[in-house]
């Protein structure tokens, strides 16, 4: 099926407004205990209005694909903000893993009992956070790569906050702190998930900020 991609206001009170448009054909095939999924999804020229957030996804465009044992990112690009050229990207893999237990939710079941993946995240002067978001008022720059497992995974790469403010709740008006120039880099190990109780994420980071 294609069509306007309205149907996410239906579900979620974050989402105020989505247009553009969405094709997807996936299959469902295998046994309830061992589920496949194939076939693919796209978006072009999509835009989102992200309730909390306070910001506006533009020229949102997808194409994802996925097979009997994996999802493929080939591209998830959008922008936001009034900077001139601002961009994020999203790519890369999720490998599904074996089911040899009950699932214990509709994600485990979809994806398997720990899913490999190796995912890719860059963005340049994009809007991550709004005014009306009564928290900050944030652009970003960054390249991160994120790989490993559920239960096992590296973070590395950057952020940098070209410009920002942090705002006071209670007195929105107010701007707390600028953050115009921070750059936060790590590149060392940072383990998801490791050695945790009921699989809850566990994230260890070296971080450096320079003002």
């Amino acid at each position: 099926p294609s069509g306007d991609p309205g149907l996410p206001t239906a579900f979620s009170s974050e989402f105020r407004e989505a247009s553009g448009r969405l094709r997807a054909e996936v299959r469902l095939e295998g046994t309830a205990r061992q589920p496949a999924f194939v076939g693919g999804l796209t978006v072009a020229n999509g835009t989102i209005a992200l309730r909390n957030t306070g910001i506006t996804l533009r020229s949102v465009n997808v194409d994802v694909g996925v097979t009997r044992d994996s999802l493929f990112i080939r591209s998830l690009t959008a922008a936001s903000g009034n900077v001139r050229n601002n961009r994020a990207a999203i790519t890369g893999s999720v490998h599904f893993a074996d089911r040899t237990r009950e699932p214990s939710g509709i994600a485990e079941w979809m994806l398997g009992e720990n899913p490999r993946f190796a995912l890719g995240f860059s963005a340049r002067d994009f809007h991550v956070l709004g005014r009306s978001s009564r928290i900050a008022d944030l652009y970003i720059t960054s390249d991160l790569r994120l790989a490993g497992s559920l239960r096992g995974s590296e973070l590395t790469g950057f952020v940098n906050i070209p410009q920002g403010s942090l705002y006071i709740p209670e007195l929105i008006d107010k701007r707390l702190v600028s953050l115009e120039g921070m750059d936060t880099s790590f590149t060392t190990n940072r383990r998801l998930l490791r050695d945790a109780p009921n699989e809850l994420p566990l994230l260890e980071l070296e971080t450096r900020f320079d003002y």
